[in-house]
């Protein structure tokens, strides 16, 4: 049996030791006690001179063609047209194809987030969820209790009517038979009605009418009758002013932001998906050559067991032992080799839109990223952390945003609590004019009046013949009818002369009696706002524990590396020694491919804690929710689907800022 150096045991439980007692916000050193706390005392100082990071708050995008008005002029049209939205994109984006050479897609962790930014389906639902929203903002600007888009009416019509006469003598048609009066009506009539935010509500209205009939009792026919009219309606208690009138409006815009720090959150998870998976996957790749290696091991110590075996220093059991050990590896092969395929179909998965897609379905993707590549540890203090978590996690943000809208809610459910009084007034004046008819007669022929005399001055008949002499009066009549013409420009004029005013003005009071209705959607409202603040907090304890947790998984990942290299330095320099001894004479092939065996091990433990060590920067990236900054990603390039590389010189501190051109407002 060989014997384990004792220094590599000790050094191995030094660094385990260092391990689990290294403090939050330090890394586990890997340097005697005394320089330990030199650097300690170094590190506190250059934090106490140092000052403190400005943290900005992540600020998202805002305005797309879902949430923006249409002119109504001069594209007068486009109001009533269907607006264009296009067809999902359901292929992969030909970023792709540029980096598959020689039948395998060559993958960096750069290209791989850009793929997925450009190609996740998930991305792109929360997209479609993001457009939705806007056009709620865009339904409610139009306006919901008071309607804000102005409204144009009209009324064109004719018609002509017949009707049995029930009353001869009203009518005027006389009383021989049984007739008919004929009507006939034109008329054209506009209005106009718009609300404003303060709760007024404006109308107008442009009537204009035309009636001829038949009956002969008519003054005017035609007659034309015109009326103007402006009138108005103004909440004096419940829905005054401008909250309870752009409540929608507002609620709407606040969704609209949640919706997109919710693309920003849903971005970073994606982004934290693909970052774990393509470092899961380069893990695997490495560990089905450190498993095929332990293969190979496992058949050197097998054939030399043999070997022993015929020349008599070792028994058969020995070669079972060995033979067992070989399909033990032969297995643990099979299950890294599995292993890389699963890894490869999910890192596939996150960054196409259609992994089924030609070229793609059996591709081998080579991850060009080295897993040996130290990654950097950011040592920030715990509580700067928190704070930077609690500026920068887009669904804190979002969360934050709905408890905006629950205080819109309170303060509008309360007004609403109060009775409806309403200041109403208006204002018409009206015209009249038409076709008058008028009648006159001269006479054609004279006959004695024997009513009506002539007498003398004293009062005596005049006499001719003995026989009294009288007046002649007319007995028949030459008839003849003219008519004054008079339109719609008369009655106009009428209108406009202001001859038929009318004035009105009214207050309309509602009092609703217990007004349950109301009290419960106030109580409601309250209690929401109550509950979304309990969330918050919620939220806020729930990412000072994930920074915490991320905190110290970084830096126990980071001392777990600083172990398994030392323990493959130790398992190295074991193999080299017997190595050494072997040339001498002193020990055995089979001591040397156990050592051999030993160091696969050691290694394979070195790329699992190094793959651990890159996710739990990952994790630390995400609960911090910087993960954008950090891969140079902005809230545009999500909302898009098409990232724009912006230049990052190394050495240069991260930027503290996710913005685009577009910002609905800061907090």
């Amino acid at each position: 049996m060989r014997k384990k150096p004792v220094y590599a045991i000790i050094a191995v439980t030094l660094s385990l030791l260092l391990t689990l007692g290294a403090p939050v916000g330090l890394a586990a050193p890997n340097t005697p006690s005394t320089t330990k706390q030199a650097a300690q005392t170094q590190s506190q100082k250059q934090t106490a001179t140092q000052p403190k990071p400005t943290i900005t708050p992540l600020t998202v995008t805002a305005g797309t063609q879902y949430m923006k008005d249409i002119p109504w002029f001069p594209r007068s049209i486009s109001a009533y047209v269907q607006r264009s939205v296009p067809q999902p994109v359901l292929t992969n984006a030909p970023t792709i194809q540029q980096l598959i050479q020689q039948g395998k897609l060559q993958l960096s962790m750069k290209d791989a987030i850009r793929l997925a930014v450009e190609n996740n389906l998930d991305i792109d639902i929360q997209r479609y969820t993001t457009w939705i929203t806007d056009t709620n903002l865009l339904a409610a600007r139009a306006g919901t209790l008071t309607r804000f888009d102005p409204l144009v009416t009209s009324n064109l019509g004719w018609q002509r009517s017949s009707s049995p006469v029930s009353n001869p003598f009203l009518s005027g048609t006389g009383t021989t038979a049984i007739t008919s009066l004929t009507d006939v009506n034109s008329q054209a009539n506009f209005g106009y009605t718009q609300g404003f935010r303060s709760g007024t509500t404006f109308n107008l209205a442009f009537d204009n009418l035309r009636q001829s009939t038949t009956s002969p009792s008519t003054f005017f026919n035609p007659a034309v009758t015109s009326s103007l009219s402006f009138g108005f309606q103004q909440n004096l208690l419940n829905g005054f002013g401008f909250l309870p009138n752009m409540r929608y409006i507002i609620e709407a815009k606040f969704n609209s932001r949640a919706a997109r720090y919710n693309l920003a959150n849903a971005v970073i998870t994606v982004i934290a998906n693909v970052e774990t998976a393509y470092w899961n996957l380069v893990y695997a790749i490495e560990n089905v050559k450190v498993q095929q290696t332990t293969v190979n091991w496992a058949k050197k110590n097998l054939e030399a067991t043999k070997a022993q075996l015929r020349i008599g220093t070792l028994a058969q059991l020995d070669v079972v032992t060995a033979e067992s050990e070989l399909a033990t590896n032969q297995q643990n092969l099979i299950v890294a080799e599995t292993q890389a395929q699963t890894a490869q179909t999910t890192l596939l998965n996150l960054i196409t839109r259609n992994p089924m897609a030609a070229g793609l379905a059996h591709i081998d993707v080579v991850p060009t990223d080295s897993i040996n590549t130290p990654p950097k540890v950011d040592i920030i203090p715990y509580r700067d952390a928190v704070q930077q978590a609690w500026q920068d996690r887009p669904d804190l943000r979002a969360l934050e945003l709905g408890v905006r809208v629950d205080n819109v809610e309170v303060k509008a459910t309360r007004n609403a609590l109060l009775p409806n009084l309403t200041l109403s007034g208006n204002y018409s004046t009206q015209g009249l004019a038409g076709n008058e008819k008028f009648t006159t007669s001269t006479p054609t022929a004279f006959g004695p009046n024997t009513e009506s005399p002539i007498v003398n001055a004293d009062g005596s008949p005049v006499l001719i013949n003995g026989q009294p002499v009288y007046a002649g009066t007319p007995t028949e009549f030459a008839t003849q009818v003219s008519t004054l013409n008079a339109g719609l420009l008369d009655a106009w004029n009428t209108v406009i002369n202001n001859n038929f005013p009318t004035y009105s003005f009214g207050l309309t009071l509602s009092l609703p009696i217990r007004n349950r209705s109301a009290q419960a959607a106030n109580a409601k409202a309250l209690l929401t706002q109550r509950q979304a603040l309990v969330q918050v907090q919620a939220l806020k304890n729930s990412i000072a524990a994930a920074v915490r947790n991320a905190q110290v998984g970084m830096q126990q990942g980071l001392a777990r590396v600083q172990a398994a290299v030392e323990a493959t330095r130790l398992a190295q320099e074991s193999l080299d020694a017997e190595q050494k001894k072997f040339q001498l004479g002193v020990a055995t092939d089979y001591d040397v491919i156990l050592y051999a065996r030993d160091l696969a091990t050691a290694q394979g433990n070195e790329i699992q804690a190094k793959a651990a060590l890159l996710e739990a920067v990952v994790t630390f990236n995400q609960s911090l929710g910087r993960t954008l900054r950090v891969d140079n990603i902005s809230i545009s390039d999500a909302a898009t689907g098409h990232v724009t590389r912006r230049p990052l010189i190394p050495g240069t501190p991260i930027p503290n800022l996710v913005q685009s051109s577009f910002r609905v407002g800061q907090r």
